[in-house]
């Protein structure tokens, strides 16, 4: 399925001093967290809530997680996270993702990674995607940014 350029997302997630490591750097276990909170990001822009699929029995697991750290990340950076739909078929569905932080007038490639999601129900057994949770995962953002964290 060709996917439309607008199935993207930018996030913004201040990084907290608990995601720090003995080097004062965010550890690398909590960009896993970063690459969550930009795919409900993502939902959410679209008007829907990842609650509310889960509630009529549509989960989204994830499979298969990628990230190649570039640069370190410190305590109180302002992390922006772009997610963008890459592919989307009968059960899966793959994200792409780059993280920067604004330093100085320029902002910095810090993070890349990707996931792979399956489409399970309630007791974890694959389907199919639904028709409107496609149609959710491709329309354009209908709801505003803001920066949270």
């Amino acid at each position: 399925m060709d996917l439309p350029a607008h199935c993207l997302t930018l996030y913004r997630v201040r990084a907290r001093f608990a995601e720090t490591d003995l080097m004062g750097v965010i550890h690398h276990a909590a960009f896993l967290g970063y690459l969550e909170a930009g795919r409900i990001e993502y939902l959410r822009r679209r008007g829907m809530t990842y609650l509310s699929w889960a509630e009529q029995g549509v989960h989204l697991a994830v499979v298969e997680t990628w990230i190649r750290h570039r640069r370190p990340v410190f305590f109180d950076d302002v992390i922006s996270v772009e997610v963008r739909l890459v592919e989307l078929g009968r059960v899966k569905a793959r994200f792409e993702y780059k993280l920067t932080v604004l330093r100085g007038a320029t902002a910095e490639l810090v993070a890349q990674g990707a996931t792979l999601l399956a489409c399970v129900d309630s007791v974890q057994k694959p389907r199919r995607i639904p028709p409107e949770a496609i149609f959710t995962l491709t329309e354009a953002e209908t709801v505003g940014a803001e920066l949270l964290g």
